[in-house]
């Protein structure tokens, strides 16, 4: 059919579909072990710093 006149293999395809949502895993996983405090932290951080911008204390 299509998939072998293309060069791909059926295996292939089933990993390729399979590697989506592990990657997408993967990255959760890796946000929460080097940021536990969450996207929150990092807004205040940012709001912290603006705050304080013109003055280096």
């Amino acid at each position: 059919g299509l998939i072998k006149a293309l060069g791909f293999s059926v295996a292939g395809v089933d990993v390729a579909s399979a590697l989506r949502p592990f990657a997408f895993g993967l990255v959760i996983v890796l946000f929460l072990m080097f940021e536990p405090r969450g996207l929150y932290n990092w807004w205040r951080v940012l709001r912290s710093y603006f705050r304080t911008w013109p003055f280096k204390y």
